[in-house]
């Protein structure tokens, strides 16, 4: 079971650390498009993270 929370833990980190880098891209890249594309790119990557989270953990015994 810490094997899995572990796991979930750093899922859920590596997800903040999209949502950041998606706002450093936000606010330095020049052009609109380059600006939008960034955050689009991110975010997708880090929703992808908390899902795979959430389903580990809910899987794995979490939910009891």
């Amino acid at each position: 079971m810490m094997v899995v929370e572990a796991l979930v833990a750093l899922l859920l980190l590596a997800s903040g650390a999209a949502a950041l880098v998606a706002a450093l891209g936000l606010l330095r890249l020049p052009d609109f498009f380059m600006r939008m594309h960034a955050p689009a790119i991110a975010t997708t990557l880090g929703v992808w993270t908390v899902s795979v989270a959430a389903i580990l953990h809910f899987s794995f015994g979490g939910g009891r």
